[in-house]
């Protein structure tokens, strides 16, 4: 015989279950701390590692790890991730420190990071056209300038010291810098209580330069058209300034509306992604040479209907990590945590792991399971080289500031030890 399950008892599973699992879930949320932001982290970390396998997908077979990246076919790359979480990043940390002393103050601050993203941009340039010249490898991007270099190699020695020439990964370096060498002027703009026509001229600069490609350009040799991802960059910029005020939300954004906002962003996120897995049954390679998808989502140029999917899924993925920090830094913290914290470092590192794995013989043509595996152990092996390098800034610093003592450099009340520990907790040794 049939036998149900009585009104009552489904009742008390609802009563007694929902409440309890509710519960459970509301544990996993991030507990903010005095600290940097391990969510900023662990989503640079994403953003790196989709990189990383996009890229070593360029000199390999498919792999079963393009189910997270998309293989750049997604409503929102990691490009433009990064590029927002680098602008959140920076008015953040920014908005304290002005705060504590001044904007004169903290601008050499930023100089000093403009010249390292220019060198480093000069340094990759210079070494992959050295690559490309002299040597036989085998490189994605190859400096096609021979005759160049033997015509004029002055000019094309200032036209990289000009970052109008960047190869191999080295214009996502150009563009970076250029963004920061922006900030100063935004940080002006919002100290003198001006975010509106910050925002105003930052998204007038984005449509002409998507309306008016040939007429609104620049000359750098930036990977993406500047004009355009310089708004990405301006609004992770100002939302990391309002968030360190404190000011998260307008005043008239009362807790219910939050709920209901935050709601439909999860709601329409979670939708739009079953969509794209719907029409990429395919492949996202397929879904990439659909007209209509290169037009309407062009990642050149962040047409609208793109940008806002941009700053859906930015919140979503956001919303998703804060809500669900507990599993996510458990099941793949030790992976994209220590990659997000060196993400400066593993980005540059990376493009000589593509090389090697294009002019290693075989490598790229391992079986499909296998080569995935591979990938995640190059990623791995990323995170093993910023543990070394960290270890090797750290023991350079500490024998520069306390081997050899200097007036000035030990802060007065602190003794060596503790001097040490506060050196290894500032670069997250």
């Amino acid at each position: 015989m049939l036998s149900f399950t009585p009104l009552s008892k489904l009742s008390s599973f609802r009563v007694n279950l929902l409440p309890r699992w509710s519960e459970r879930v509301s544990t996993w949320r991030y507990q903010s701390g005095p600290g940097r932001d391990l969510r900023l982290d662990l989503l640079r970390g994403f953003c790196l590692f989709v990189m990383v396998i996009d890229h070593l997908g360029l000199v390999g077979p498919d792999t079963p790890l393009y189910i997270f990246t998309a293989r750049g076919s997604f409503f929102i790359s990691a490009a433009e991730g990064f590029v927002f979480i680098s602008g959140f990043t920076m008015g953040l940390l920014y908005v304290r420190r002005i705060a504590h002393s001044s904007l004169d103050k903290v601008i050499p601050k930023i100089a000093r990071r403009v010249l390292l993203l220019y060198a480093l941009a000069i340094g990759m340039t210079v070494f992959y056209v050295a690559l490309s010249l002299f040597t036989p490898l085998n490189l994605i991007d190859p400096c096609r300038c021979q005759a160049q270099f033997e015509a004029a190699p002055f000019k094309l020695a200032l036209e990289i010291l000009t970052l109008l020439v960047a190869r191999h990964g080295a214009n996502i370096m150009v563009l970076y810098c250029l963004l920061v060498a922006l900030s100063p002027f935004c940080f002006a703009l919002l100290l003198k209580g001006r975010a509106g026509r910050l925002g105003l001229l930052s998204a007038t600069l984005w449509l002409g330069s998507f309306l008016f490609p040939s007429v609104v350009a620049t000359p750098f040799a930036t990977n993406f058209p500047l004009l355009s991802w310089q708004f990405i960059f301006v609004l992770g910029l100002m939302l990391g300034w309002r968030k360190g005020q404190g000011r998260v939300w307008p005043t008239w954004f009362n807790p219910a509306r939050q709920k209901i906002y935050l709601g439909g962003v999860v709601l329409l996120g979670v939708g739009l992604l079953g969509l794209f897995l719907a029409v990429s049954f395919d492949g996202p390679a397929r879904l990439a040479e659909v007209k209509f998808w290169q037009s309407a989502f062009d990642k050149n140029w962040l047409p609208p209907l793109r940008m806002g999917l941009v700053l859906l899924y930015v919140q979503f993925f956001f919303l998703m990590t804060d809500r669900l920090w507990k599993p996510l830094a458990h099941s793949v913290g030790w992976l994209l945590l220590p990659l997000g914290q060196d993400a400066l470092f593993a980005y540059v590192l990376h493009w000589l792991v593509v090389v090697a794995v294009l002019n290693l013989p075989g490598f790229g043509h391992l079986p499909y399971l296998l080569y995935g595996l591979a990938q995640i152990g190059l990623v791995y092996s990323l995170i093993l080289a910023g543990r070394a390098w960290r270890r090797l800034r750290f023991s350079f610093k500490s024998l520069l500031l306390v081997g050899r003592p200097r007036p000035g450099n030990v802060p007065s009340g602190l003794s060596g030890q503790t001097f040490l520990a506060k050196l290894r907790s500032e670069i997250n040794f």
